[in-house]
């Protein structure tokens, strides 16, 4: 269980810039249109899992086009809005708006759907919306201006192939290690008013088990390598000036997940949510 709801945020927040990368030297529209639709063909899938294996998979696949989306939309959004205006504001304050919304939009069709049929159809009704919405794109999400990158040797460089190994690599061991699970009363049927820290999904000795310690460790020095490498490497995946907005960098640091608590342990950032905040401030 803890995987299956993990590998979707896990995904999604470690290619986040990778897909924003893609999407300013390949172009936006093209990137959301896949993306989307990639993950309209995910769910339809995953609606037919018949182990546990099969569904954290492709969990994970819905993630990573979870991800596709998300740059290309902002991206968009900054390039029509390229003045700071009210307007401005309140376009990204909707689009902002559209995660929670959509959230609690997704979770009550899927409950319907689940009560009336079975557990798949809650899969499929959520394919079916965004099969719709992704024929919608089609028409509604305006085109690229400016040139576009070719696929080449150059392009590659420009690519950042290095970094992406780093960012990707490092989050998805730091957060493997640490995944939050709390319990709180009649969550899951059960009742019970505990705070549990599940380390790498079910750890037998917790922080004592080494290959928790291992993750943590090599999760720690490549995210560490990769702010390094940002800091010299001429196209950088992240521009680490972006740190210099304190606006940026305090809602980056923010407790958004807040932790139980029981557990008297520093705020780690959601990777998801930083790495949406990195992208989306040089727009």
């Amino acid at each position: 269980m803890p995987w299956l709801i993990t590998t979707n945020r896990l995904s999604s927040g470690a290619f986040l810039l990778t897909f924003g990368k893609l999407a300013d030297m390949f172009g936006r529209k093209k990137l959301f249109v896949a993306g989307m639709a990639g993950f309209t063909i995910a769910m339809l899938i995953s609606g037919f899992a018949n182990n546990a294996i099969y569904m954290d998979v492709f969990s994970g696949i819905s993630g990573l086009f979870s991800a596709a989306v998300v740059p290309p939309a902002v991206g968009t959004l900054g390039v029509i809005y390229e003045k700071p205006s009210k307007r401005k504001n309140r376009a990204f304050a909707c689009f902002s708006a559209g995660n929670p919304l959509g959230f609690v939009m997704g979770t009550i069709i899927s409950g319907i759907a689940s009560d009336a049929y079975n557990w798949r159809a809650s899969f499929w009704a959520v394919a079916v919306i965004y099969a719709v919405f992704t024929l919608l794109t089609i028409w509604t999400t305006p085109n690229d201006t400016g040139d576009r990158t070719r696929l080449t040797w150059e392009s590659f460089k420009k690519f950042d192939i290095l970094g992406t190994f780093l960012i990707v690599t490092g989050i998805a061991l730091f957060s493997s290690a640490l995944t939050w699970v709390y319990l709180g009363t009649h969550c899951f049927g059960i009742e019970t008013d505990t705070s549990i820290l599940r380390l790498a999904g079910d750890a037998p000795d917790g922080w004592r088990t080494g290959y928790v310690i291992a993750l943590l460790i090599i999760g720690i020095v490549l995210i560490a390598c990769f702010l390094y490498w940002q800091a010299v490497y001429t196209y950088p995946l992240m521009p680490l000036y972006v740190w210099r907005d304190r606006n940026f960098s305090a809602v980056s640091t923010f407790p958004i997940n807040k932790p139980p608590s029981r557990l008297r342990l520093p705020f780690i950032p959601n990777s998801a949510t930083l790495c949406q905040f990195t992208y989306t401030i040089s727009y």
